[in-house]
């Protein structure tokens, strides 16, 4: 969030992801995980505790925990 263009981007990617993920549950035979980007960045101690409340209020804005399976990392990092 330090450059202004994630800044003004990042209500729109939070709801986007919401919708998304609110769509898919919908359907009924969707299985949803989300991705929690790669092992390193979250194990950073100043991202771990900033990135939980953003994956809360994402999941809360879809419907809950209930619409995915679980969480995935490292999905583009391979």
């Amino acid at each position: 969030m330090n450059f202004q263009k994630c800044q003004q981007g990042q209500s729109a990617y939070k709801a986007g992801v919401s919708y998304t993920l609110q769509q898919m549950h919908a359907l009924g035979n969707v299985v949803s995980y989300l991705d929690a980007a790669h092992g390193g960045w979250l194990g950073w101690d100043n991202n771990l505790q900033k990135v939980m409340p953003i994956f809360k209020e994402v999941l809360d804005n879809a419907g809950g925990n209930d619409v995915i399976r679980g969480f995935v990392t490292n999905t583009a990092n391979y």
